[in-house]
């Protein structure tokens, strides 16, 4: 089994250190001799397996669910109490400063 150093590992791949980085991190597969760290070869193919995220299928959407069928989505209109709130406090801390 081989293994090859980052920086040549980051030329045949393409990622930066810090993406290297990150996948140290999140279990790419290496050996640290001394102060070298070392890329065995297929970890990266297998921590690529291993990361991909999945789309979730159709099939399983919760059934349970009882919503509004003819609801319109959509956002609520105006500020919230606390940001009425906030902007209130702050018009009177700076009518004081002036």
């Amino acid at each position: 089994m081989g293994a090859i150093p980052i920086p040549a590992f980051m030329k045949q791949t393409g990622h930066t250190r810090g993406q290297v980085n990150r996948m140290l991190d999140t279990g790419l597969e290496h050996v640290k001799i001394g102060t070298r760290i070392l890329i065995l070869d297929g970890a990266h193919d297998r921590w690529l397996k291993e990361n991909t995220v999945r789309r979730c299928p159709q099939e399983t959407v919760d059934t349970a669910y009882i919503g509004l069928r003819n609801a319109v989505a959509g956002t609520l209109s105006g500020q919230s109490a606390d940001a009425v709130a906030s902007e209130a406090r702050a018009l009177r801390i700076a009518k004081r400063l002036k």
